[in-house]
């Protein structure tokens, strides 16, 4: 039987729409029959528990159901759990890494933090 984990991406199957991007939020019920989860849809920010037979994983199937349809938010949910984290390292789609000189991975995007103190000015009127 296939598990979830909470903040795995899947696509997600509730009666009447199609297969929805999603994001695992808990485990709600685990029994060895029947395993529940709580999810959040990414586009319309709604939320419900899910079976495990009714939730797909994101990256091995997103060529099949990623693919943008005539329904309102489903264009939109699409965009936003592609931005919100890079695919897994060996996942196709993936953001190749190179190898810095000092032993650092360096990859596209990554982040930078500006270290510098900051000021505040405030003005007294």
């Amino acid at each position: 039987m296939k598990t979830f984990h909470p903040g795995d991406k899947v696509f997600a199957k509730v009666r009447g729409r199609p297969l929805w991007p999603a994001r695992v939020e808990n485990v709600v019920a685990s029994t060895p029959n029947n395993v529940k989860y709580n999810v959040f849809f990414y586009g319309t920010a709604e939320t419900t528990v899910c079976k495990v037979e009714d939730l797909l994983l994101y990256y091995e199937n997103r060529e099949k159901y990623g693919k943008p349809i005539k329904r309102k938010g489903f264009t939109q949910a699409l965009a936003q759990i592609q931005r919100r984290e890079p695919p897994p390292p060996n996942m196709p789609g993936s953001i190749p890494t190179t190898q810095r000189a000092d032993g650092e991975s360096e990859g596209e995007g990554d982040l930078v933090v500006d270290e510098a103190p900051r000021t505040s000015i405030q003005s007294h009127q």
